[in-house]
């Protein structure tokens, strides 16, 4: 299959080799990592036949959205705030880093880490479960590197 997108003119940009004549289904993929500055996209598949003969399929058409990174890192109260048993909680990574979101008891305990990875710049949510914890307040702490930020959350039951 030749992968064409149209431009001003329709533009080969990319091959993916068939698996021939099969009775079993086939999945093919294509990623097109040249789309930088591009907003609305069409493209079609190309099906050459070992005889030379060709077919195109009908066009696909897509639209970007433009993707604005945050320019500092956040985190956020947690929602909802009181909560039971369940809250979500919102941050923003501005640099790649190693991340960590945890969760800690009024005593400083660690009671449960949600992220613990590299993280590429973007806006994220996580979920933290209290069902299994007695009524309090608890804290999370969000780490990206050098940065450290708290939020205090209440769970009641």
């Amino acid at each position: 299959f030749d992968i064409e997108r149209r431009g001003d003119t329709w533009e080969k940009i990319g091959f993916v080799k068939g698996e021939g004549n099969s009775s079993s289904p086939v999945s093919y993929t294509f990623v097109d990592k040249n789309v930088s500055g591009l907003q609305n996209l069409h493209y079609r598949l190309k099906q050459i036949d070992n005889d030379g003969t060709y077919e195109y399929s009908p066009i696909a058409s897509v639209t970007l959205k433009e993707i604005v990174l945050p320019s500092e890192f956040s985190l956020h109260s947690n929602y909802p705030n009181p909560f039971n048993p369940a809250t979500t909680i919102a941050y923003e990574i501005a640099v790649e880093n190693m991340t960590t979101l945890a969760i800690y008891d009024m005593q400083g305990k660690l009671v449960e880490t949600l992220i613990n990875e590299q993280q590429s710049p973007g806006h994220y949510k996580a979920t933290f479960d209290g069902g299994d914890l007695a009524s309090g307040v608890y804290f999370c702490k969000l780490t990206s590197g050098n940065n450290h930020q708290f939020i205090k959350m209440l769970l009641v039951k």
